[in-house]
């Protein structure tokens, strides 16, 4: 009690917030994770190989240095479609800790696209091949020409009070076109909520659990993003796509990595006119070619036989 009376006193509710979670939170969970995995291990004697997803962050980290400790064959999955700031926070991270021991990253790193790979050698780590993305397990329907009058916004789990508020204001400014918005699945109750209490006729909440069902419905004539990175299934697909920007905030948008179409695909709610951007934006060209070249090189069955092939030595 007293030590939070201290914090109070001197530091901000938000850095007291962080010291907090670093140690009461993350360090007893990890050690809990170390532990646990340490016991698995010895348990386990006869396991060769690991397939280790999101081994960029803490808790694959931990795995990988465990399981490379214990002489088991580690394969690491890249996470997901990446943007030029995560170049910053998984690839530096990760080179330093290559720097540290090379048992911190796995012995084998599987990429979905060309760009993970350019890198990855940047930093001399060359224990890289490209299996595309088996988490993809089906392609999302192609797009067909559209002159709808409808809108469909697709975000991701981080800073949905930011884009919420842009929401509005185009909701406000765009009266006469209907807008989809598409939440995360972990944050659909709370964007439900929200319009609930901010009621404006002209938007309606995609629950389908299949976007394709969405895509089939409305046959929306832009699609409009906040940083996830799903933005790429659907420009492989050639649906017309645009990332909503964000002033003062870097942005994780995988589709902003290509000097070709990026500037061209950049969305402000401010300055930018929706009918005009809608029709320009159908004017960039060879989109789905960057993007399964940069990002997505293969998917579904293509890119699971791969990995296949490589975890039984075949290739």
């Amino acid at each position: 009690k007293k030590l939070n009376e201290h914090f109070n006193d001197y530091l901000t509710i938000d850095l007291y917030k962080s010291i907090n979670s670093y140690y009461l939170v993350e360090i007893p969970k990890n050690l809990t994770f170390k532990k646990a995995y340490q016991n698995y291990f010895l348990l386990n004697k006869k396991l060769k190989k690991i397939i280790i997803p999101i081994f960029e962050l803490t808790n694959g980290r931990i795995l990988t240095k465990i399981a490379n400790n214990c002489d088991v064959n580690t394969y690491g999955m890249q996470q997901g479609s990446l943007g030029l700031f995560h170049k910053w926070r998984f690839f530096y991270n990760i080179y330093f800790q290559y720097l540290l021991d090379h048992k911190n990253i796995p012995k084998n790193i599987l990429l979905e696209g060309e760009i993970a790979k350019k890198w990855y050698d940047e930093f001399n780590i060359f224990n890289t091949q490209i299996i595309g993305a088996p988490r993809v397990v089906k392609k999302i329907n192609n797009f067909k020409d559209s002159n709808s009058n409808t809108y469909l916004i697709v975000l991701d789990m981080h800073n949905n009070d930011i884009y919420l508020n842009l929401i509005k204001e185009l909701i406000k400014k765009y009266k006469d076109k209907i807008f989809i918005v598409r939440p995360h699945p972990s944050k659909l109750n709370n964007i439900k909520s929200y319009f609930s209490k901010h009621f404006f006729k002209n938007i309606k909440i995609d629950t389908n659990s299949d976007v394709n069902i969405t895509l089939n419905l409305f046959n929306p004539s832009l699609i409009l993003f906040s940083q996830s990175g799903y933005i790429t299934e659907f420009m492989l697909s050639n649906w017309p796509c645009a990332v909503l920007k964000i002033n003062g905030l870097p942005n994780y948008s995988p589709a902003l990595t290509n000097k070709k179409i990026s500037k061209n695909i950049i969305f402000d709610i401010f300055s930018s006119n929706l009918n005009d951007f809608t029709r320009g934006i159908n004017s960039v060209k060879n989109i789905s070619e960057l993007v399964s070249h940069d990002h997505l090189n293969f998917i579904g069955n293509q890119s699971t036989e791969k990995l296949n092939l490589i975890i039984n030595n075949k290739i």
